[in-house]
C-alpha cells in the first residue's frame, strides 16, 4: 500500500499479509432489509520500513459486507464492499526512540469476487487508517486474494 498524511515521506509504502473469512447471515436475516451479505472478518500483519525508521504490528478487524451480484457481458460475478473496524498491537522505531502500543484501526475494501466452482479470487482496492494521537496512518492501495467457498 501507498502511505499518506504525516508519514508520507518518512514511510512511503507498506506491506501486509492477512487472513480473511466472509461469514454469511441466514437469507432470512434482519440484516438482509440493510442488504448486508455477512460479516467480513480479517486478521493481518503490516509492516513499513525505510532506513532506520519502520512500523509493524498485528491487528484484527470485522465489520459489515455488501455484496451486489452483477453481470457483465453474460459473466455473473460478485461486487463486494465492506467496512471494518478493529485493534492490534503496533511497534513504532525511529531513529532516537521504540515504542509500542495498542492502537485502534479501520479497513475498507471494495472490488469483485469471481467464482470458479469453490475458489474465489478476488482483487480489492483497500485504505487502512491506523489511528494514533500523535501519528496517525493511512494506507491505500491493491490487494489481491483467494480463497475457498465451504
Amino acid at each position: 500500500g501507498k502511505n499518506y498524511g504525516r508519514l508520507d515521506s518518512v514511510l512511503p509504502s507498506s506491506k501486509g499479509l492477512s487472513l480473511s473469512a466472509e461469514i454469511p447471515f441466514d437469507q432470512n436475516s434482519a440484516f438482509k432489509k440493510y442488504n448486508i451479505y455477512g460479516i467480513d472478518c480479517e486478521a493481518y500483519y503490516f509492516y513499513s520500513e525505510k532506513d532506520v525508521k519502520f512500523i509493524k504490528g498485528f491487528s484484527g478487524a470485522a465489520g459489515p459486507l455488501w455484496r451486489v451480484p452483477l453481470i457483465i457481458s453474460g459473466y455473473n460475478f460478485n461486487f463486494n464492499l465492506s467496512i471494518a473496524a478493529g485493534a492490534g498491537w503496533y511497534s513504532v522505531e525511529n531513529d532516537e526512540e521504540k515504542a509500542s502500543g495498542f492502537k485502534r484501526n479501520i479497513v475498507f475494501h471494495a472490488g469483485p469476487a469471481f467464482d470458479f466452482h469453490s475458489v474465489v479470487i478476488s482483487p480489492r482496492l483497500r485504505f487502512d487508517y491506523i489511528y494514533d494521537k500523535t501519528a496517525p496512518l493511512y494506507t491505500a492501495g491493491l490487494t489481491i486474494g483467494a480463497g475457498y467457498k465451504f
